[in-house]
């Protein structure tokens, strides 16, 4: 067991972050959960499409704010539960209401919409009463609409055509991402990166380049799926992206916000 408390118990418990060996493991796992989604999706008749997309974004964004809250020791008085907010668990958690409440709207028309928009909003009020580091947020709430702003005039001079709204979605949260990053690492200076590609790649290079580097690759990875995959890979794929970008970024954002 020490192996197994080393590398993954450990992490989640004390907020450590990631190693190689728990990296590669949830790298796989996420893999195989996508084609186990892709399956529950087809089983269940859940149709991949805007409306689907729009539904549940709203739900990423409350894992981002529940991932802060956790930081924030608010669900300490759970015990083991409160764990169910860290990663990996925290996207086991949202995935169920996600299912929980699609199969319900075969009842309730538009139950999912209103529920995770309200979650979200409820979430993001709560998380802004306990805020202290306005100005932190609003150097990266800059930076977000800079770095969007300049992408934007690229693709417009360069008459880039494939950016429709759900690709500027995952572009968008993985700029979130980037310039959350960021301003706590580099401009607020209280917070270290937990990542282990990250840690590899800014240790030869400027932290600052984070934000390009993220923006261009996020682009270049719409633009190939688009591409290359269609159907309902199309959307699972891209909606991966912008999980991987909206859910740490969210989180980033706010527990910077309620940082003390």
């Amino acid at each position: 067991m020490t192996f197994f408390d080393d590398y993954f118990v450990k992490p989640i418990i004390e907020g450590s972050g990631y190693n190689i060996v728990n990296t590669v493991t949830y790298g796989l796992l996420f893999i195989i959960s996508l084609f186990a989604v892709k399956k529950i999706l087809v089983h269940l008749q859940i149709k991949t499409d805007k409306k689907l997309w729009w539904k549940l974004t709203p739900l990423v964004i409350s894992a981002g704010l529940l991932r802060a809250l956790q930081d924030h020791h608010l669900f300490s008085f759970m015990a083991l539960f409160q764990y169910l907010f860290v990663t990996p668990f925290i996207y086991l958690l949202i995935f169920a209401i996600a299912i929980t409440l699609l199969l319900l709207e075969r009842k309730i028309k538009n139950i999912t919409i209103y529920v995770s928009s309200v979650m979200a909003i409820f979430l993001f009020f709560f998380v802004a009463v306990m805020a202290r580091q306005w100005y932190y947020f609003s150097i990266a709430i800059a930076l977000l609409v800079l770095s969007i702003s300049i992408t934007f005039l690229l693709m417009k001079i360069t008459r880039m055509k494939f950016m429709d709204k759900i690709n500027w979605s995952v572009v968008v949260a993985q700029t979130l991402d980037a310039c959350s990053s960021f301003t706590a690492i580099s401009v607020m200076g209280s917070f270290a990166e937990q990542h282990v590609v990250p840690n590899i790649i800014f240790s030869q290079l400027p932290f600052y380049l984070f934000i390009p580097l993220k923006v261009s690759l996020a682009v270049f990875a719409v633009y190939v799926i688009d591409r290359e995959v269609r159907g309902a890979w199309n959307w699972l794929l891209k909606f991966s992206i912008l999980v991987l970008g909206l859910g740490p970024g969210t989180r980033n954002l706010m527990t910077m916000l309620i940082s003390n």
